[in-house]
């Protein structure tokens, strides 16, 4: 999980214009997340590394570099990746059967496949392996069909390659940017350099990211640079839903009509869109005011809108995150003009913090409040009173026991505070404290709530 998918839904149904089939700017550079491309499906059939580098980056990659100048890839570097991953990551690789692989085995002569290969890329040490066999044969590959392209790998100290006038591939270490450790927190340094970027990601955590670092931005006075986001397309509401359509009954003697056949639309062949970023916080914010009514945002939290919201995709949960039980991205957005006043109250623009009594007692217990209406009385002031009367109501069983504890939305909130300073993509405090949620556990990383 990344966030939850409804929301990018929320997104498109209430902003389609920043949705489109083809990039909105002529980009100067492509930002792309290689750690998603290394994680995909395994390979059908036996493969040798070349071919499989070659089908899986460099024909992809290919199509990038004849519309701009710079291919960015970045991939994880596990020594920056912050601790709370971990508990994501375990939870994945649970019913996968683990593997021994030393740090000294090289790697095999072939390509593994089907579930060797789910077993093999789910062990660090053979995907660190991975990458930097890429890191080596990346750059000559891409500048050989390319030669007056510039390839940037960046997993430690970011690397620029170029090709000179002999035909020798030359590296250039550009220290002045900082390592980093997941490859989907990189990509606003690129952004910020090149101006003009296409972020290649399907991990929805982008989208976020984005609206946070082009809300600092504009903070800050600083014009934010032009991005979109290459990502799998997503389906509005419309789309997602699906009614059976009956056909009506023919009158009194006379044959039914036979529906003509209907050819499939062009859409239905797109798999990937491009979204553009400054369209959809610009757009979100007049969704907003239109909302809630324009008098409603204080003027202490002008300008924080994006952050706000972004808390929200947060409390509904990511790969770092406690989530919300029994609620969607859907639920929130579609009770925002009554959460918003809650969520003002809860949100610290100070600090681009969530106050933890607030947010608790007035914007959880009024999202859970509204969802279970019938089963909560109007005496109920606290999340701790909105607890005790779903308890006491003739909810079923498994709802009751899905409904979080007061210590499980104190985590929450928590590790909301820490995703908020984490998406920045600047240097963030040590997950592993009281303050954020998590606890350390004989080397493994816990929710605070879950020992």
């Amino acid at each position: 999980m990344t966030i939850d998918s409804m929301w990018l839904s929320c997104f498109k149904t209430e902003v389609p214009e920043a949705f489109s089939e083809k990039p909105q700017f002529k980009a100067s550079a492509v930002f792309s997340d290689g750690q998603i491309r290394l994680m995909q499906s395994p390979p059908c059939e036996p493969q040798t590394w070349d071919l499989y580098i070659y089908q899986r980056f460099i024909r992809p990659y290919s199509s990038f570099l004849e519309q701009v100048d710079t291919l960015v890839i970045a991939f994880d570097n596990y020594q920056y990746v912050p601790p709370a991953k971990c508990m994501t990551q375990t939870s994945r690789r649970k019913h996968i059967p683990g593997i021994v692989f030393s740090e000294t085995a090289p790697l095999p002569c072939m390509v593994p496949e089907g579930e060797s290969w789910t077993q093999c890329i789910s062990n660090r040490t053979f995907k660190s392996k991975v990458v930097d066999l890429l890191m080596l044969k990346l750059p000559g590959m891409l500048l050989t069909k390319y030669p007056a392209k510039t390839i940037i790998l960046d997993y430690d100290v970011p690397v620029k390659f170029t090709m000179d006038s002999e035909g020798k591939v030359v590296e250039e270490v550009m220290g002045e940017m900082p390592p980093q450790g997941e490859a989907d927190v990189k990509f606003t340094k690129w952004c910020d350099k090149f101006q003009k970027v296409i972020v290649d990601s399907i991990d929805g955590d982008s989208v976020p990211i984005a609206l946070i670092h082009h809300e600092m931005l504009l903070e800050k006075g600083v014009c934010p640079p032009k991005v979109s986001i290459y990502r799998m397309y997503t389906k509005d509401f419309e789309e997602r839903r699906t009614v059976k359509q009956f056909p009506k009954l023919p009158e009194e003697g006379k044959e039914p009509e036979v529906e003509p056949f209907k050819k499939k639309t062009k859409r239905m062949f797109h798999t990937y869109e491009y979204l553009d970023v400054h369209m959809l916080y610009t757009c979100l914010l007049e969704v907003v005011k239109q909302t809630i009514g324009r008098e409603t945002t204080m003027i202490s939290h002008a300008g924080h809108e994006g952050r706000m919201i972004v808390a929200l995709i947060i409390l509904a949960g990511t790969d770092f995150s406690r989530q919300l039980p029994l609620v969607s991205g859907k639920t929130i957005w579609e009770s925002l003009v009554d959460l918003w006043v809650p969520l003002m109250i809860s949100y610290d623009p100070a600090i681009s913090q969530m106050r933890m009594g607030m947010t608790c007692d007035n914007l959880i217990k009024k999202l859970y409040a509204i969802k279970y209406f019938k089963h909560v009385s109007s005496n109920s002031h606290t999340y701790s009173d909105l607890y005790r009367d779903i308890m006491r109501s003739k909810i079923s069983k498994k709802t009751k026991e899905s409904f979080a504890s007061l210590a499980r939305i104190q985590t929450t909130v928590k590790n909301c505070n820490w995703m908020l300073k984490y998406w920045q993509c600047q240097e963030v405090p040590n997950p592993i404290s009281e303050e954020f949620g998590y606890v350390m556990v004989k080397k493994a990383t816990k929710y605070e709530d879950t020992v």
